[in-house]
């Protein structure tokens, strides 16, 4: 038996207490200094303990998640680093809350411009993965005063003496990260560590000042929030700064964080800056802000099953648009969940009574034959490559199915006439669980590749 089979055979001895499918994690990162041939890349990431599947036992129940993450330069891949990670809780009870899992892993990588990907996979269902990749350049640290990347986190506090062994320690601090880089009404508190290199004390005899301040989307300074300004009297070559900016009262959106240091003369000589969101209170509510013709308190959202509740809130991130991402990602408990569908569905279709909606309707059909028709190994049909596009897009006008051809894997090319002036969607089965992924799309906005046919190939 395969090793595969082996743990596929454990887990049958204990029952599966969550059949989560829809893992969605928060990635964050930094880059400091080492040296001229390499630096360190620390990675941030969160997630919700209840998108894990979790076994339990007569003491216990436990989830373990692979982590993964991979430098790779013209497509080959120059590092990679796996780790494996425990979550235990006590009993069912702890499981139902929504409490919010945060770690940090960190890597020597040599210097240059990469791609970087980072997966995170449960290891009790490996269909319930999620990925984040970006473009990393990693320049060799110039020889003039400058500073490292920005971390943002949700608070940083002196360390004790037992805590040098959490992952969350440096230099004397405790900083825990806040990888959705969400600030709000009740967590206003914007904490940053980075890192000052090169500081001569013979250029900045008088020493120098770190100012820090927040602008919006467009590069302007925010008038509500006043910059802030710390002397450093004290001069050494390599430097930690952190500090704390209250960002609560700002209005739901996007905005930037810039840090600077100047000389005596209030000349600029090294600055970073870092993207992050606030959210509001009433974000959320603020969607409805329309003619209700149904009060939330006489809704359907006031009184579907709670995990009803769960599944839509999983099921309208497909449809969510690129604004509505960071609210979404900003809602946890049950109660919030129910605001925001109400709200989401409301403002989507204003004339529509929520409580019949036939788009709300239509949404709900589709995934019910996505169920039907692209379950998979242990995922839903919905939570499929298949059943997203099923449920965004509708019935195609056309599908070319190809199960058996001999030196291919088993494929399928999805046609829609109407989009785009006529687009396909390929999909491919490369593990034999009829779980078919999609490689490419000629559709905007979606997974592309233009040698998606050798990707169709046996053994390429």
């Amino acid at each position: 038996m395969n090793k595969t089979g082996v743990f596929l055979l454990f887990l049958s001895l204990f029952p599966i207490l969550l059949q989560a499918q829809n893992l969605r994690v928060s990635v964050d990162w930094a880059l400091f200094d080492v040296d001229a041939e390499n630096t360190f890349i620390e990675i941030y990431f969160s997630f919700l303990q209840s998108d894990l599947n979790f076994t339990k036992t007569d003491q216990h129940c436990t989830a373990t998640t692979l982590g993964q993450f991979f430098v790779l330069k013209n497509e080959e891949i120059v590092k990679e680093f796996a780790w494996k990670t425990e979550t235990v809780v006590q009993d069912t009870l702890e499981l139902e809350q929504q409490k919010n899992i945060v770690d940090k892993v960190g890597f020597l990588i040599p210097v240059g411009e990469y791609d970087c990907k980072f997966r995170l996979t449960d290891l009790v269902n490996r269909d319930n993965a999620d990925s984040t990749t970006w473009i990393l350049k990693n320049l060799s640290p110039p020889a003039k005063p400058h500073l490292s990347e920005i971390q943002l986190a949700s608070t940083i506090r002196r360390a004790q003496e037992e805590e040098k062994s959490s992952p969350f320690y440096k230099n004397s601090l405790i900083v825990e990260p806040n990888p959705s880089l969400i600030y709000s009404y009740n967590k206003p508190a914007l904490f940053f560590y980075l890192e000052a290199y090169n500081l001569d004390a013979a250029v900045l005899p008088g020493g120098y000042t770190v100012k820090y301040y927040v602008n919006d989307s467009d590069g302007d300074l925010v008038q509500d929030i006043d910059p802030k300004s710390v002397k450093k009297n004290q001069v050494v070559n390599r430097s930690v700064e952190f500090g704390m900016l209250n960002v609560g009262e700002l209005t739901t959106g996007s905005y930037v964080f810039v840090v600077e240091l100047l000389d005596m003369n209030n000349n600029i000589f090294a600055t970073q800056q870092k993207k992050f969101y606030a959210l509001q209170k009433d974000a959320f509510q603020r969607q409805a802000m329309v003619v209700q013709t149904v009060p939330f308190e006489s809704s359907i959202f006031a009184t579907i099953d709670s995990a009803d509740i769960e599944t839509e809130f999983q099921m309208i991130f497909y449809i969510l648009t690129k604004e509505e991402h960071p609210v979404y990602k900003g809602i946890t408990g049950l109660a919030a969940r129910r605001q925001f569908l109400y709200g989401f569905w409301q403002s989507k279709f204003p004339s529509e009574n929520v409580n019949d909606n036939p788009h709300r309707n239509e949404y709900f059909n589709r995934k019910n034959i996505a169920d039907e028709r692209f379950n998979a190994f242990k995922m839903s049909g919905w939570v499929t490559d298949r059943g997203r596009v099923y449920m965004v897009y509708g019935e195609p006008d056309d599908i070319e199915r190809y199960p058996m051809e001999p030196q291919l894997y088993p494929h399928e090319i999805w046609f829609y006439n109407d989009l785009q002036g006529g687009v396909r969607f390929v999909f491919v089965d490369l593990e034999g669980h009829k779980n078919y992924r999609l490689i490419h799309s000629d559709l905007d906005g979606e997974i592309s590749d233009r040698n998606y046919r050798n990707t169709l190939q046996r053994g390429y």
